[in-house]
């Protein structure tokens, strides 16, 4: 949103004329994030980043959303729309007064729920069977995860499983955890999520099949899928080890620094060749058909063509795969 939105000049403007903006870091600010986006996912049904709230002068939110558009598209509003469905509203007195009513009431629920007071902790299995069931409403049963799209690793929930199977003593509920567990360590595993050639995963998928991914790789997210890939072969068997080597490969071999240490990311922009003087957005991770074409032309796999049994497996077509959302129709991602 900083080069679509922030560095748009009319965007800019209108933000300007009817908005005091701020800008936080999450990584500085963890309390004011995670007080927002709370607020996020009890009004939208999920959560991610970028997120944008609308707040009342008294910093109490009314409105917001994570990703917004430059323009309207179809079925979203693009950025300056809602600006002005925000300004609008604000701008009418009846309106302003009951939202901003409804910003304290919501403040208050956030705070009130954020606060826990000493001896007062529920029994350890009231927490473990209340999270296990709240997992299981959320359960993506097609393609693994929980909720919605833009959708998440979300390795604590993954351990949570692995560890209340370790636990409970409700055959019924082992069985579910196995399943919930295989489904999405699979989904994630198979998925556009999982860097099949520069190995690792990204960080979150911006559909719900784990598909397209957005390209930026957290160091934090490998260190707790390796984790969890690790745990799941110590548990249930060697299913995902070589999962558990491509992580470890991608943090030794790319976000290692030779000096000690780890980085902490690598960027989703990348160069789309050694030519190129502008990193675009995934360009690395993403292929056209030409390419493979080329790659693969000469190699034969038993009596079928290695380019015919790679696009089969993995969905390539002349047209793409990938969501135009931000990369060329014409692109396919592994």
């Amino acid at each position: 949103m900083e080069k679509e939105s922030f560095e748009n000049e009319e965007i800019a403007r209108q933000l300007n004329s009817a908005f005091v903006s701020i800008k936080v870091d999450r990584e500085e600010r963890p309390d004011v994030d995670k007080l927002y986006m709370a607020f996020i996912q009890a009004t939208t049904g999920s959560g991610g980043w970028p997120m944008t709230v609308f707040l009342t002068p008294e910093l109490d939110p009314i409105t917001g959303g994570t990703y917004f558009p430059p323009r309207d598209s179809s079925g979203s509003l693009g950025l300056p729309s809602v600006l002005r469905i925000v300004s609008e509203n604000w701008n009418s007195e009846s309106v302003r007064n009951a939202i901003g009513e409804q910003g304290q009431k919501i403040t208050s629920a956030l705070r009130k729920g954020a606060l826990y007071a000493s001896g007062e902790s529920p029994p350890f299995d009231t927490v473990t069977n209340g999270a296990f069931q709240y997992k299981l409403s959320s359960f993506d049963e097609i393609n693994g995860g929980f909720g919605l799209a833009p959708k998440f690793p979300k390795a604590c929930d993954l351990e949570f499983l692995i560890n209340h199977f370790c636990w409970t003593k409700q055959e019924s509920e082992r069985e579910v955890c196995r399943h919930m567990l295989e489904i999405t360590l699979d989904g994630m595993n198979r998925g556009g999520i999982h860097d099949h050639i520069g190995k690792g995963f990204h960080r979150y998928s911006v559909d719900e099949e784990w598909h397209v991914p957005h390209f930026e790789k957290m160091l934090y997210d490998q260190t707790q899928l390796l984790g969890v890939y690790a745990d799941y072969c110590r548990v249930f068997g060697s299913k995902f080890h070589s999962t558990v080597k491509d992580i470890a490969g991608y943090m030794e071999e790319c976000l290692s620094h030779e000096e000690g240490g780890f980085f902490a990311a690598e960027d989703a922009d990348s160069l789309p060749s050694l030519e190129s003087a502008e990193k675009r957005e995934g360009a690395f991770c993403v292929w056209e058909m030409s390419e493979i074409k080329e790659l693969l032309k000469d190699l034969k796999i038993g009596d079928k063509q290695a380019v015919d049994i790679l696009c089969h497996y993995y969905d390539i077509h002349e047209k793409g795969n990938v969501s135009p959302h931000k990369v060329r129709l014409t692109y396919s991602c592994l």
